[in-house]
């Protein structure tokens, strides 16, 4: 309860630590301690051996959800999440780039009728930033409006998006939309050496990913997809046996991504007692296990 645990961290590419959390009590790490603050969140960038570099606050008139967070060669970092208005019904995906040296270069959100969020973000080789999520109801992103499907119950339902953000002030190039009628999510993102986007996450039923049909379990099933980062195309999916999730990737140099999960579902015996397990499975450039 009122954790000051950050929600994300990065590792920049001069072997220094940033961490992102909420400010729901007063927390240090080493340098000037940040004072509670309701909706506000701390920045903290740290070097290679744990030592403080830099601690700041960021304030923000609404409801901030956390979750991702990475970095680039110049030293910037960034921060997504969702916004949210006071009763939590309307929200919109963020995005926002922070200098080393702690100063906002840009925050971009976009424009909802509905609920959206960032869980993962990755950058490309161009220095664009992909990011996915999930959308309910409508999400404007200027270049597409993004409405997810509407369900069983005649109410709009969750599904996951990818879209890319231009380096220099966010402006999105490419989003889109990806699942079907019952429940879909984007929870990992990376980017090829090639400039690919690979995504992962899950997908319930059957659904549509980057214009590729796919039958997922009606309880969610584990996926990893490539798609093209100016269409959204997908270059192929890959849907992992049994239901779950994938939580989190990581993409080498030679274009293998490494996706980390859990297959979930009813025990055995008469108790049935619910189990799950972990999984790591590697995915070739070819789609390949």
């Amino acid at each position: 309860s009122q954790a000051t645990t950050p929600v994300a961290m990065t590792v920049a590419f001069d072997d220094s630590i940033w961490l992102v959390g909420m400010l729901s009590k007063a927390v240090s790490f080493g340098g000037t301690t940040l004072a509670k603050s309701d909706g506000a969140y701390y920045l903290v960038h740290l070097a290679a051996d744990g030592s403080h570099l830099l601690s700041t606050t960021v304030t923000s008139s609404q409801v901030v959800w956390l979750r991702g967070m990475t970095s680039d060669a110049q030293g910037n970092v960034y921060v997504g999440g969702e916004l949210l208005n006071a009763d939590y019904t309307l929200g919109t995906p963020f995005v926002r780039k922070v200098s080393s040296s702690g100063v906002t270069v840009f925050e971009r959100s976009m424009t909802s009728a509905g609920r959206g969020g960032v869980f993962d973000m990755a950058l490309a080789p161009t220095g664009d930033i992909a990011i996915t999520g999930y959308v309910q109801g409508t999400v404007d992103f200027g270049v597409a409006k993004l409405t997810s499907k509407t369900g069983s119950a005649g109410t709009a339902i969750e599904n996951g998006f990818v879209a890319i953000l231009g380096a220099a002030d966010g402006t999105p190039s490419m989003a889109r939309a990806f699942g079907g009628t019952v429940e879909d999510l984007g929870y990992s993102i990376d980017a090829t050496r090639a400039g690919a986007v690979r995504v992962g996450g899950y997908l319930t039923g059957p659904g549509d990913v980057g214009g590729t049909a796919v039958n997922a379990s009606t309880s969610d099933s584990p996926f990893v997809a490539e798609l093209n980062p100016t269409t959204g195309v997908a270059n192929w999916v890959r849907i992992l046996g049994g239901d779950g999730v994938v939580f989190d990737t990581t993409t080498d140099a030679a274009g293998r991504t490494f996706a980390v999960g859990r297959f979930e579902g009813p025990g055995t015996g008469p108790a049935r007692t619910y189990q799950s397990s972990t999984f790591v499975a590697v995915v070739q450039p070819d789609a390949s296990f």
